[in-house]
């Protein structure tokens, strides 16, 4: 009976604890987007200065440019990459839908290991959904589906695997718990401790047709935020606490936002009214570095790339396809797709020569401050 009493305090002490912090986030005086905030946390787009015609070189530091070539042999091919992080002297690539594995570079792009292997043995895995790096453990995780494998980071030997009780799309270890998102379940953020004794869950599953391509943001200060791709804010996560915004994209108009997509049913997608496909703008890479913040975004159908100076707070917009590709190895002259930002601070591209009989060129780098 005691203890029966002290884990209903525990709860009660907990779901207090909860209640407050939501009190203390929504209300008092509040911004049109509905939060209080200082003008550091609003990032405005309302009249964007904009970047046309020119060359990568022009608006990166050309100085901080480490390309590095990965190796190109049977063991390493891959098709494309989803995802990298660079960790303990090791460039990690994902590739999800093509060789299906994650890799392990050196830091010159010599191949080290594959992580795992798929199959049906103990180990292996059926289908890699994601991956993140447990920093104290120095362990890759792998996500599959229903279940997260560990890995040393030696020789990506097996450790352990834990089933999950839900399925997850997307995974990102921290210090003292774990991040999922899904689009499975009937919340879309799911929140574990280290040991899966305690999961929190929010922002309800409202079966939408967008999924972000990139859904945790793990910032160089060891900051964890978390993003949706159809709202203009970053939520900041923190364990045992409500998720609170930690960036508002304010782009000047009006925009899509979970509430709206409540009200509209898949069968009814093609009815939506014409201010939606109109004015619908979806937040897709968010990146921040010790300088600078990296973001893009849809507007009826064409891509925009964003560069924030946390510092100066000015800010440049440029399509892709407008600015010219300077600065890699390879031959392609397209903008390079910008996935990853090093504890180092530097921002992390890749892209693939036209060549065939060459593997992907990463190319590590720094906005200039302007």
């Amino acid at each position: 009976m005691i203890t029966c009493i002290f884990d209903l305090r525990k709860r009660c002490f907990l779901n207090l604890k909860i209640f407050l912090v939501f009190v203390a986030l929504f209300s008092g005086c509040k911004s049109d987007h509905g939060f209080k905030f200082s003008t550091s946390h609003i990032l405005d787009l309302s009249k964007p200065d904009f970047f046309e015609d020119g060359y990568l070189s022009e608006i990166v530091d050309t100085s901080s440019i480490k390309k590095v070539e990965l190796e190109f042999s049977e063991n390493a091919a891959i098709g494309d990459i989803n995802k990298i992080i660079e960790f303990d002297d090791k460039i990690f690539v994902f590739d999800r839908f093509y060789s299906k594995k994650v890799i392990a570079f050196d830091l010159d792009g010599n191949f080290l290991y594959q992580v795992g292997r798929q199959g049906d043995g103990l180990g292996e895995y059926s289908g890699i959904a994601d991956f993140s790096i447990n920093e104290y453990d120095k362990q890759i995780i792998l996500l599959d589906g229903g279940q997260i494998l560990a890995y040393e980071m030696g020789k990506g030997t097996y450790v352990n695997s834990k089933k999950l009780n839900f399925q997850a799309n997307r995974l990102q270890w921290m210090e003292d718990f774990y991040a999922f998102y899904s689009t499975d379940g009937d919340y879309q953020l799911i929140l574990t401790d280290s040991k899966f004794q305690n999961t929190m869950r929010y922002f309800k599953n409202i079966r939408h047709l967008f999924q972000p391509y990139q859904s945790f943001v793990l910032s160089p200060d060891h900051s964890l935020y978390f993003h949706l791709d159809l709202h203009d804010t970053i939520y900041k996560l923190r364990p045992e606490l409500l998720p609170e915004p930690g960036y508002i994209i304010d782009y000047g108009t009006y925009n899509v936002t979970q509430e709206d997509w409540k009200n509209i049913k898949l069968t009814d997608f093609d009815k939506i009214p014409s201010r939606f496909a109109a004015k619908r703008i979806t937040t897709r890479f968010f990146l921040r570095s010790d300088s600078h913040i990296y973001f893009t975004f849809m507007e009826n159908e064409q891509l925009f790339c964003v560069i924030y100076s946390e510092s100066s707070k000015n800010h440049l917009v440029f399509r892709n396809d407008k600015i010219s590709n300077d600065i890699t190895f390879s031959s392609n002259t397209d903008f390079p797709a910008v996935v990853a930002c090093n504890k180092a601070g530097d921002f992390i591209a890749f892209s693939q020569p036209e060549n065939p009989q060459k593997n992907f060129v990463i190319t590590k780098f720094r906005w200039k401050d302007f």
